[in-house]
């Protein structure tokens, strides 16, 4: 179980100061599969390291597994698992074999057992062949693979995953994601977990909070986050003619919330475009515009769920209409 209670972190540059989190309050609870969310600068990789003792936080507390993270960082670090998109925790002059022991004994781990994950790690991500070559010399990929061995050598109760697939080519990842499941189900371990890939997001995470300027401003499962925007819904469009046309005629209506531009990889569709529409009700929207468009042009439209990408740019441009 992570904990996190009123937890706040500013950076001093000069005369500036920048609030990187704001009071945040987030429950994870024992066992889950959590998702992260953000974008770029909105407090994150900041959270992370803060969890992992990386970072000191300037107000609040930090639990893990009922361990306050200040008074006793030993005995959290026994118990998780880091693994960052940087070279933090890689020893570049040591060989990927040699790097994984000497983690493992700083975890406690036994020789005997030590010897038995790293063959066991090394094989499974496709680095059995690269154990005695120096870890400067790998590619990105090799890197992030490695870096998530070495957050997986100890077992931990606990893994802290900021964007670990950052890097791995595509089949590597699929490969990732059924082993981090299985450790999730049947070893009951819990996982925060970071991405920019929302597809990830969907597939792994049970839950998801996304924060926004250092604060988070939803939490639950996609489900969930869809009853929480339930003020926006999505509407999708098939129209026939010229898009940039029909752009002009949608965008101005006043229930069209956004409008975004679907690419279509039909063969037959040359003249068809498709949109995907936010708005305020997907019932009234779409008796709308069947009334303003004719046959002739409108092709098909229907109501649409609400998807992980469209929740996180809900959240991001329209604030008010998350509200409960």
């Amino acid at each position: 179980m992570i904990e996190i209670r009123a937890v706040s972190k500013s950076f001093e540059t000069g005369k500036n100061v920048t609030q990187a989190l704001s009071g945040v309050d987030l429950m994870i609870e024992k066992g889950s599969f959590h998702g992260l969310l953000g974008v770029n600068g909105a407090g994150k990789t900041t959270l992370i390291k803060i969890i992992c003792g990386l970072l000191s936080l300037d107000s609040g507390q930090v639990r893990i597994n009922g361990i306050d993270i200040t008074k006793n960082p030993k005995a959290v670090r026994r118990i998780l698992g880091f693994c960052n998109p940087d070279n933090m925790g890689l020893y570049l002059r040591l060989n990927a074999e040699e790097n994984l022991k000497f983690f493992s004994s700083l975890y406690g781990v036994s020789p005997r057992v030590a010897y038995r994950r790293i063959n066991a790690l090394l094989g499974f991500f496709g680095l059995e062949k690269s154990r005695k070559k120096l870890v400067k010399d790998f590619s990105t990929g090799m890197k992030a693979k490695l870096r998530l061995a070495k957050a997986l050598i100890h077992n931990p109760d606990v893994l802290l995953l900021d964007e670990p697939t950052s890097g791995i080519d595509y089949f590597s990842a699929q490969d990732i994601y059924i082993l981090l499941k299985g450790i999730n189900e049947e070893l009951g371990t819990t996982i925060l977990y970071t991405s920019h890939h929302l597809k990830e997001i969907e597939e792994l995470c049970q839950k998801v909070s996304i924060i926004h300027k250092g604060k988070i401003l939803l939490e639950g499962s996609i489900s969930e986050l869809n009853r929480q925007i339930r003020k926006t819904e999505v509407v999708k469009i098939k129209l026939k003619g010229d898009s940039v046309h029909f752009k002009k005629q949608i965008r101005p209506l006043p229930y069209i919330l956004d409008i975004q531009e679907e690419i279509t990889n039909s063969d037959n569709s040359d003249d068809i475009v498709s949109f995907k529409l936010l708005v305020p009700d997907a019932s009234s929207a779409i008796s709308q515009i069947i009334e303003k468009f004719g046959k002739e042009e409108l092709v098909g439209i229907w109501p649409e769920e609400c998807g992980l990408e469209d929740v996180l740019k809900i959240t991001m441009g329209w604030g008010d209409l998350c509200a409960s």
